[in-house]
């Protein structure tokens, strides 16, 4: 299945995340205490959080619309255990279960507790966050399949903001009619079963997340994950102790988020997100709200952005968690907020990364003499790089057309230069016409080109938009349901755990 590799660095990751886990950068590294999980460390771990007991009434209540597994059970029974500790990958709900990169988050966590595991001989169970309490509906109710004719189709269920929490919605009769006929775009040897799995699981009145689970659930299951739901956690009042120092700290947050921020950028990073005077929501007539003055404690909190993985860690006895690069980046702004906090940030970990290639892709690949690699960038430098090739010298060259130009013109600068030096400019801007004029022309030249290698181009646009949809890595654009229509559920889970027994240092392509 494995057709190629890459550097994880060729496709864009950006360059904190690149610089933790590819160049091993010493001040980035001070960002993040612990780049390797010791038995101490473990140890130290297993002891925090809450209850062993209570974590598991926890899971067991965030699982409450499954059938568990008996691999799952088992991770039940090791969480149980005095000495167990957890690595947890976590996203947001996504609709169609959301883009490939959520499983492979989740394997990637697996196999990392797996290794953890028997390096230390402790027990290291593979968590799930599952993020329900944001109120952005509109992402979490989009995604992106693609069509048999190779179209990116995208579904989009809301299209007006809503301060609603996600874990508060449920589907009505009008979303349930978008997601059948978004549905029907599905091709593949699995298609029909894909439309008739999802079909019962997306049903009015259901809720967001237990869909959003239930899709999730044959992968979770085989690999033995237990879930956390973001929600219940509030429900229980696990995070109140964080909420209290958060509100009667007001801005303390925020002023250590923007000295690491400061920081960041001064090495030459960027600062992922910016902090604010509370770093909860406040929830009010079933929706939420920042907080604009100290609220009653009997209120309900829900963490933003950047309190989440400082409760998460607060209440589980995290040793790694498995994130992408942008979440990497903003928990290089928390080493100080963790400490605040007195919760241990864990180990941070890049989750795996791959492309799927469909067997009508690799056709063309072959016939255009190219690489999928090759196609891992925006399209119109993809294209400017096609047509280049195409080209073979009938285009003269931009560079050496604007060195003519300049001589041509040495002359007149002189002339006119001894004859007034007011006419100056007139050369500059007669120059300058030229060079706009002869621009255009060689942008007709490149269009006839396109045009008549039309059904060349055509191949080269179909092949970048499997590969990189929407000028954007595949495995954040495409959704799950479009591999599990063309691939399987089966085939598409060993698909990922091929993927996730490699390198994190690379992306995979699979064939």
């Amino acid at each position: 299945m494995l057709h190629d590799t890459v550097p994880l660095a060729s496709i864009g990751i950006n360059a904190l995340a690149r610089a933790l886990m590819l160049q091993n950068d010493p001040w980035v590294l001070s960002r993040f205490p612990h780049q390797e999980v010791t038995a101490d460390v473990m140890s130290a771990r297993a002891r925090q959080g809450a209850s062993k007991s209570r974590l598991v009434d926890l899971c067991r209540t965030s699982m409450r619309t499954v059938a568990l597994s008996a691999a799952q059970e088992a991770s039940l029974e090791a969480l149980r255990n005095p000495l167990s500790t957890c690595v947890v990958s976590g996203q947001q709900i996504g609709l169609f279960g959301g883009p490939l990169y959520t499983v492979l988050k989740i394997r990637s966590a697996v196999t990392l507790a797996q290794e953890l595991q028997e390096q230390h001989q402790l027990p290291v169970v593979p968590i799930f966050w599952l993020e329900d309490n944001d109120h952005d509906a509109i992402e979490a109710g989009s995604a992106t399949l693609i069509s048999a004719d190779g179209m990116l189709t995208p579904t989009s269920i809301v299209d007006q903001p809503t301060r609603v929490p996600v874990s508060a919605r449920t589907f009505t009769a009008d979303e349930i009619a978008t997601v059948t006929n978004g549905l029907q775009v599905l091709s593949g040897q699995y298609a029909d079963e894909t439309r008739t799995t999802l079909a019962s699981i997306y049903t009015e009145g259901r809720r967001w997340n237990d869909a959003f689970l239930d899709i999730l659930q044959p992968f979770l299951a085989e690999w033995g994950v237990l879930v956390v739901r973001a929600s219940d956690v509030i429900d229980s009042g696990m995070h109140m102790p964080i909420v209290d120092r958060d509100i009667h700290h007001p801005g303390v947050v925020r002023s250590l988020v923007d000295i690491a921020s400061d920081e960041l950028r001064t090495h030459g990073y960027h600062a992922q997100a910016t902090a604010n005077e509370y770093s909860f929501f406040v929830h009010r007539n079933g929706e939420r709200h920042r907080i604009e003055s100290l609220p009653p404690l009997d209120a309900t909190f829900s963490p933003g952005v950047l309190a989440r993985p400082i409760v998460q860690d607060a209440i589980l006895p995290t040793v790694a968690s498995v994130l992408g690069a942008a979440e990497i980046a903003y928990h290089a702004q928390l080493h100080e907020v963790y400490h605040w906090f007195g919760v241990t940030m864990p180990d941070i970990v890049l989750r795996h990364s791959a492309t799927i290639i469909d067997a009508k892709t690799e056709r063309l690949l072959q016939k255009v003499g190219r690489d999928a690699s090759f196609y891992m960038r925006p399209w119109q430098e993809v294209e400017r790089d096609i047509v280049a090739s195409m080209d073979d010298g009938l285009i003269p060259d931009a560079s050496s057309t604007a060195t003519h130009l300049a001589a041509l013109l040495d002359p007149y600068r002189q002339a006119a230069t001894s004859i007034d030096a007011t006419l100056a400019g007139s050369v500059e801007s007669t120059e300058a016409a030229i060079r706009k004029s002869m621009d255009a022309l060689q942008g007709k030249m490149r269009s006839a080109l396109k045009r008549v290698h039309a059904e060349t181009m055509d191949r080269h646009r179909a092949i970048a938009v499997m590969v990189w949809p929407n000028d954007g890595p595949q495995e954040r654009v495409i959704a799950l349901a479009t591999w599990m229509a063309r691939l399987g559920s089966e085939k598409l889970r060993s698909i990922v755990e091929e993927v996730c027994a490699l390198e994190r240092t690379t992306h995979s392509i699979i064939g």
